[in-house]
């Protein structure tokens, strides 16, 4: 699909929901579809660590892909950023086609902050 990730870093306030996303389009901006594709995206506090700090796919709800459009990504709940301590990780988001293709969709750096308010 395409050559070399999309190098994007966040900063993600935990205890919020933030969603991640994007999308491919063809050279006159006309959406890509990406029918019968998985997604994946997984938070690491580095890239050799073994264990990855958040798992995010379709099957587990918190990545997606949206025939509408032909957004894909994933979404950091409250739950999930406030289960995880905050400080600097590393992901990528990965497209599994139909076919079986597999491209690093985009990667970088995601910084969570730490909250303040919380439901006690």
């Amino acid at each position: 699909m395409i050559a070399e990730p999309i190098i994007r870093d966040f900063t993600v306030p935990q205890g919020v929901t933030y969603q991640i996303k994007m999308r491919w389009t063809d050279s006159g901006g006309t959406p890509i579809s990406l029918a019968g594709a998985t997604v994946r995206a997984q938070l690491r506090l580095s890239y050799d660590t073994a264990n990855e700090a958040l798992d995010c796919t379709i099957a587990n709800g918190k990545a997606f892909l949206l025939t509408d459009g032909w957004y894909f990504g994933f979404n950091l709940l409250p739950a999930d950023t406030l289960g995880i301590d905050p400080t600097t990780y590393v992901y990528d988001l990965v497209v599994t086609t139909a076919d079986g293709d597999v491209t690093r969709a985009m990667q970088g750096k995601i910084s969570l902050t730490p909250s303040v308010t919380r439901n006690e």
